[in-house]
This record gives structure tokens, C-alpha cells and sequence, in this order.
């Protein structure tokens, strides 16, 4: 695979996505980066996979290709409403938040973004 994976949210599911990323070498460690609003959980999982940070949600979508989204379902429509400022149609978006409908995240992104969930 090529291009830039961002993950949203690196607590236990996102940073096994992460880390899994880099153990199966499907893209290269620096091609990942992960922000999470916990800098003590980030910190962590940059020193063990040597992925990098993004300091801010604008950051890690401008230099992300894809991005995982791997937060708390009930965080995810506050996430959304910042996240969609930075994402474009060029972005696939992919979440693993519990119950959360792919047409919930059409209608939250702009239109045209690729959206799996």
C-alpha cells in the first residue's frame, strides 16, 4: 500500500491498528501518524512504534491520505465537527467507532469524501 495513514485516537483499538500497520509493514513506520487529545497515550505509542504525532486534527489530515478514526462513539460527533474542516474528498475515511453508520459520516464530511465504517 502506499500513501499516508492518520489515526484518530491511540487509546487500546487505535493503537493496536497502529502498531499492527507497522508490524505487518503494510506502509513504512513514517508514513503513519496518530493524534490523540491524551499526550501521555500518544508519547507511549510513538517511543514503543516509532510511528510519528501529528500536534492537531489539521495537522494529521493534511498529511494523511486515509484516516482511521478510532475513538469512542460517543466522542465521535465532536471529533466530526472539527475533523471536517480538514478533510477533503481526496481522503478515504475509515471508522471502527461501535454503531456509527456509514451514512452518519457522509452526512458529517464533505460531500464526496470515501467513507467506510
Amino acid at each position: 500500500m502506499t500513501g499516508k495513514i492518520g489515526v484518530v485516537g491511540v487509546g487500546n483499538m487505535g493503537a493496536a491498528i497502529a502498531r499492527g500497520l507497522v508490524a505487518a509493514n503494510v506502509v513504512p513506520r513514517d508514513s503513519i501518524t496518530a493524534f490523540d487529545s491524551d499526550e501521555t497515550k500518544l508519547k507511549a505509542l510513538v517511543a514503543d512504534s516509532g510511528i510519528t504525532a501529528a500536534p492537531d486534527l489539521a495537522t494529521l489530515a493534511g498529511g494523511s491520505d486515509a484516516l482511521v478514526i478510532a475513538v469512542k462513539p460517543q466522542s465521535i460527533e465532536g471529533l466530526l465537527r472539527e475533523l471536517a474542516h480538514h478533510v477533503t474528498p481526496s481522503h478515504l475515511v475509515v471508522s471502527i467507532a461501535a454503531g456509527i453508520s456509514t451514512a452518519f459520516l457522509e452526512q458529517r464530511l464533505p460531500a464526496g469524501t470515501r467513507v467506510h465504517a
